[in-house]
């Protein structure tokens, strides 16, 4: 007589069952439910950690002035994503740690909430949003900060690697 493995299936052959000795262990009522477990663990455990959401910026800036390219809004993502306007970009893992370098030195300016006027013959204006705050200067601002002074000089590299534009 023929069996079937499963109804309207047609002709099978019989499963074989793992005898004794056997390596493969027997499918029991307990293991189902043992996965499922498992599996919700993992899954309570990724959402604790982190994963599965968004990575946060660490810093997006705003810069203006009166010369052509001047315009862009530069985007920093902790994971490496940047956006150039609207243009989705990476940057290389080096230019990642010093953006995460610079968030961390424009604490100071930004808990300060300073906002610089410019100064004679200003050419760039910069607006500089991070998670604490946001920080405005101008290229010759009168008391612009070291700090200040890197992150123009880093937009103006990660607007020509990254961006790829002249300014």
């Amino acid at each position: 007589m023929i069996t079937r493995s499963r109804p309207g299936a047609g002709p099978g052959r019989p499963r074989p069952t793992p005898g004794p000795g056997s390596s493969r262990p027997r499918p029991g009522p307990g293991r189902p439910r043992l996965i499922i477990k498992l599996a919700s663990l993992s899954a309570i455990a990724a959402l604790g950690a982190g994963c599965g959401s968004a990575p946060d910026d660490l810093f997006v800036v705003q810069r203006s002035g009166a010369v052509a390219g001047a315009g862009l809004k530069l985007t920093v993502r902790d994971d490496g994503a940047a956006r150039c306007d609207t243009r989705p970009a990476r940057i290389p893992d080096g230019q990642l740690l010093r953006a995460r370098e610079l968030q961390r030195d424009l604490e100071g300016p930004v808990t300060q909430a300073l906002s610089l006027p410019p100064g004679p013959q200003s050419v760039l204006t910069y607006s500089i949003l991070t998670p604490g705050g946001t920080v405005r200067f101008s290229d010759s601002s009168p008391g612009v900060t070291p700090v200040l002074l890197r992150a123009a000089a880093f937009t103006h590299e990660l607007a020509q690697t990254t961006c790829h534009r002249a300014l």
